[in-house]
């Protein structure tokens, strides 16, 4: 059986509307041209704003959550 790809930010609108599934008002700003990342880091940045959206979640009370995140110039 082949596996699934690897999680990254391309999926943050889904992660986004689960968080709002749960209750939480979640959005996220990215700012910047949106350009192929290597794929570790794609996993990795995807897994800190999903562990960011559990805790709020689960552990916050909270009733809105937000992240921005921007992408640098290249030289």
């Amino acid at each position: 059986m082949p596996l699934a790809p690897a999680p990254g930010l391309a999926g943050l609108d889904r992660l986004v509307a689960s968080t709002r599934d749960a209750g939480v008002r979640a959005a996220v700003r990215v700012r910047g041209e949106q350009r192929p990342l290597p794929a570790d880091i794609d996993l990795a940045a995807f897994r800190i704003l999903q562990e960011a959206l559990t805790n709020v979640v689960r552990h916050a009370g909270a009733t809105r959550a937000g992240s921005a995140s921007r992408t640098a110039p290249t030289r």
